[in-house]
C-alpha cells in the first residue's frame, strides 16, 4: 500500500521537474501562462492520484 503511495508521488514529481525544466527555456513572458497552464495539469494528477489511493485501499 504505502509502495503505491510512494511511486505515485515519485511518478508525479518526475513529470513535474520534466514540465518546469521544458518552461525554463521559454521566454519569460510566455513562462506565466505555461505555468497556469501546468498548475491545471498537476491539479488533475492530484486528484487522479488521490483516487487511485482511496479506490485501492478500498479494494
Amino acid at each position: 500500500m504505502m509502495e503505491v503511495h510512494q511511486h505515485i508521488n515519485k511518478c508525479y514529481l518526475n513529470s513535474k521537474i520534466h514540465l518546469l525544466g521544458q518552461i525554463s527555456l521559454l521566454k519569460p513572458k510566455m513562462r506565466l501562462e505555461t505555468f497556469k497552464k501546468k498548475n491545471k495539469i498537476f491539479k488533475f494528477l492530484c486528484i487522479y492520484n488521490f483516487t487511485m489511493i482511496v479506490l485501492y485501499l478500498a479494494y
